[in-house]
């Protein structure tokens, strides 16, 4: 890990601390302005506390989606002890996240699945919000589905319309390239999904890719040349 990434999660896992204690002052609860940032930045600062604690449980250099998506998970589903949330990995050997964009991705999964928790009504009607990591080419795709929630008619993440703080975030720290991020309504009475799809430079090819890729372009080169 780069010293600057590791004393810039230092600081953070310090404030996650913080506000931990500040969550526990029962002065805290009776303002509910108060309580509803501090239990944001909390989830926030968690998602970054997630990250450190894999680099430390783990030792490696680099960390793949299919490492960090569950630890979000499980951190939210722990915050959200009364909404289900169902995760599934149908590409369990995704290539690693380019160092610098580690934290800031996990904090833009994390307000995703955070925003698909705020505006689900699975507390309702039993049905999870549902965080899937897959294939998606030369890269992975999580797929965040919300089961009755809605999107505005005024929403345009794009444009920055009908953005709360949570998706401001997200769009101040998308990359510029090799990030992908579409939300729709779920046709029928209700539902929304968000594709968040990374390629590189956010991750790096893997080896295997990076081959097919390389076979594939001299296949078809092959074949104009004899032409």
């Amino acid at each position: 890990m780069k010293e600057s990434l590791r004393l810039k999660l230092t600081e953070l896992v310090e404030r996650h601390e913080e506000v931990a204690r500040l969550l526990g002052d029962p002065a805290a609860t009776k303002d509910k302005d108060r309580f509803r940032e501090l239990s944001k930045e909390y989830s926030r600062l968690d998602a970054v506390a997630s990250v450190h604690g894999l680099y430390g449980a783990t030792g490696e250099r680099e960390l793949r989606l299919e490492q960090i998506i569950p630890r979000l998970v499980s951190s939210l589903q722990s915050f959200h002890d009364h909404l289900p949330l169902r995760l599934s990995v149908s590409n369990p050997d995704s290539a690693p996240v380019s160092e610098n964009e580690i934290v800031p991705l996990a904090l833009i999964i994390n307000e995703l699945i955070m925003n698909a928790i705020k505006h689900s009504r699975a507390t309702v009607d039993g049905h999870p919000v549902e965080v899937a990591l897959e294939g998606a080419g030369n890269g992975v795709r999580i797929v965040i589905r919300s089961p009755l929630g809605r999107f505005p008619r005024d929403f345009n993440f794009d444009a920055g319309a009908g953005l709360g703080s949570g998706l401001s975030l997200v769009k101040s720290l998308l990359p510029p390239d090799g990030a992908l991020l579409r939300f729709e309504n779920a046709p029928g009475p209700g539902g929304t999904r968000v594709e968040l799809t990374l390629r590189p430079p956010v991750i790096a090819l893997s080896p295997a890719v990076t081959s097919s890729t390389i076979a594939a372009r001299e296949s078809v080169h092959g074949a104009h040349s004899d032409h």
